[in-house]
């Protein structure tokens, strides 16, 4: 009896990707139970910057949606087709900003809520404290600098 001939290549395939185990984040207990090193006084001072980014926000977000109901009204003439596109355009910009607008004034809001349940200050993810110089850079942070990393490198942000 003959053998079965032996294939000339093995076939190769790339050894898989090590896959990180899911990490549960922290319970709200968890985060209440770390310090994130921030007084009453600094606590006060972010949630009045907070306050005080987020009427500007609603302010912004008013204008921008009275801009887009004023020109929405503009008559245009058929014959100018360009000028239908560039309205169109700067009408499509317009909600887009009021968008992003909107996505700030909830990361605000979840940031106001955090100080109000004793978690401010503190990573979401990691349940360590955030620091302070990322606060100062960005009040409605959630997370620790070493946590967004992570993040981006995974595509998540």
């Amino acid at each position: 009896k003959s053998k079965p001939a032996k294939p000339l290549f093995r076939a190769w395939s790339p050894a898989p990707e090590p896959i990180e185990p899911e990490r549960k984040p922290p319970s709200e207990t968890q985060l209440r139970k770390v310090k994130s090193g921030l007084s009453r006084k600094e606590l006060n001072d972010y949630r009045r910057g907070l306050m005080q980014k987020r009427a500007e926000i609603l302010g912004d977000m008013m204008g921008l949606a009275n801009e887009v109901r004023t020109d929405s009204g503009d008559q245009i003439s058929p014959e100018h087709m360009a000028d239908i596109g560039s309205s169109n355009f700067e009408q499509e910009f317009t909600l887009g900003l009021v968008e992003s607008e909107r996505k700030m004034l909830q990361e605000i809001d979840e940031a106001l809520l955090r100080i109000q349940r004793g978690t401010y200050g503190v990573c979401l993810e990691r349940a360590v404290p955030i620091g302070k110089a990322r606060l100062d850079a960005n009040p409605w942070a959630k997370y620790c600098i070493e946590a967004v990393r992570e993040k981006e490198r995974r595509g998540e942000i």
